[in-house]
């Protein structure tokens, strides 16, 4: 069963490096951490101490990314 995280943005993504786009997430109380490659393939989500690295995914709306346990989805416009 996949387990999927509504997440609200709380500050708009900055770059990290040339490569890489950072972010940070609030849901409740709960923070969140992603990091993702420029070309948006894949993300490292960091949750507490736990890291998960997730690949794109196809969706109708807003963008999603799955290690096939963990779901990370955006809303789209």
């Amino acid at each position: 069963m996949l387990r999927a995280l509504a997440l609200m943005l709380l500050s708009g993504a900055a770059l990290a490096t040339p490569n890489e786009i950072t972010g940070r997430y609030q849901c409740g109380s709960a923070q969140f951490y992603i990091t993702s490659s420029a070309d948006m393939e894949q993300v490292r989500l960091r949750v507490d101490s736990r890291i998960y690295d997730l690949a794109a995914m196809r969706t109708a709306s807003g963008a999603a990314w799955s290690d096939g346990e963990w779901i990370w989805w955006t809303k789209g416009a």
